[in-house]
């Protein structure tokens, strides 16, 4: 949705501001949207963007876009503050790695798993090529998020890889200490960004 899609005056005021969210499930159409989105802030020179992020997650391939999208922002120069409200599960969690800033509001839950794919046993049987891309695609994404982390060693990214294995559900003071994020948020920070 870019602002002249917005469903309110508010919607297209937040976008126009450089606020963006993803709520829900992270999927085709919400990625589409924050791309949008994350579009329109780049084309008229913003210098700061708010992600929102409240999702339990989803398609890992679509998380992969929304990062790809921080990212190049980032790459031009933007500081990209995202803050997680109340939960960010599974790809939202990875999502919420990759801001300049990363923050979480006090009652947030964090939690990080395993990547996995919707595949049936005899597919991935079937088609070693694609497991073998895909375990190799997923655990460069696993690897970037330790780093983003602060895990710099190879030893210390497995040893992250290892505690995710069965889950790793944070709150905010354990998400500060793992350094997921960098802090609890304070709407105080929050500054207008130029239009």
């Amino acid at each position: 949705m870019n602002y002249k899609e917005a469903k309110s005056p508010d919607d297209a005021f937040l976008i126009r501001s450089g606020k963006i969210f993803i709520w829900g499930e992270i999927d085709e159409e919400s990625s589409e949207k924050f791309v949008r989105n994350i579009r329109y802030a780049i084309s008229k020179g913003m210098k700061e963007i708010y992600i929102y992020i409240s999702s339990y997650g989803g398609d890992v391939d679509c998380a992969c876009a929304i990062i790809d999208e921080i990212n190049g922002a980032k790459k031009l120069g933007i500081n990209v503050s995202i803050v997680a409200l109340g939960k960010a599960y599974s790809a939202a969690a990875y999502i919420l790695t990759f801001g300049s800033e990363k923050y979480a509001t006090e009652n947030t839950t964090i939690m990080f798993h395993p990547i996995l794919f919707d595949l049936d046993l005899d597919y991935v049987d079937a088609q070693k090529s694609y497991t073998i891309f895909s375990d190799k695609k997923y655990r460069d994404l696993i690897t970037s998020v330790a780093k983003n982390c602060g895990y710099k060693t190879k030893k210390d990214i497995e040893s992250f890889m290892s505690s995710i294995k069965d889950g790793m559900w944070l709150d905010v003071k354990m998400a500060i200490s793992q350094n997921v994020i960098d802090d609890v948020w304070d709407y105080s920070w929050e500054k207008q960004s130029k239009q």
